[in-house]
């Protein structure tokens, strides 16, 4: 099991937007949290490989934008992850890293502030990290994820 990492110090400069990145594979999330961490605005202010490790890095750093890969080991569908999630620290906005829309579980995606493809360049990803954690009412979902929502909802 992987604790959480702090990659750095959780007092996120002012204005700086707090990410923690939850990816199962461990060069992935490191390699993210590097290239996030020299993004100007962002600060990574920790990593989780699990469930149970994810969830203590919620409630102990206090994230703006949480970064969730779909497939975590000890997750089946992410649905019941992203609702605890929500209610230990309702203000963070939550980005899916995910294949396709086609590829998600519909209510997964409907669930999610929006959907990235896992393949996006960095500047994407650090685009989008920073118009989900601007939006000021959630959710701000891409055109994958809303039709996600209205896949889950009929």
């Amino acid at each position: 099991m992987t604790a959480p990492r702090a990659t750095s110090p959780p007092d996120a400069p002012s204005g700086s937007i707090k990410v923690l990145v939850v990816v199962a594979d461990h060069r992935v999330r490191e390699s993210m949290a590097d290239v996030l961490g020299l993004s100007p605005g962002l600060t990574v202010v920790g990593s989780a490989s699990h469930q149970g490790a994810a969830l203590t890095a919620v409630t102990e750093l206090q994230p703006d934008v949480v970064i969730l890969d779909p497939r975590l080991p000890d997750v089946d569908a992410g649905v019941a992850l992203v609702a605890v999630i929500r209610q230990v620290e309702p203000g963070a906005r939550i980005l899916l890293m995910g294949w396709s829309i086609e590829h998600e579980n519909a209510d997964l995606a409907a669930s999610v502030d929006r959907i990235i493809d896992r393949c996006a360049p960095p500047d994407d990803l650090v685009t989008a990290i920073g118009d989900v954690a601007r939006s000021g009412t959630r959710p701000m979902l891409d055109s994958a994820a809303a039709r996600a929502r209205t896949a889950a909802q009929s």
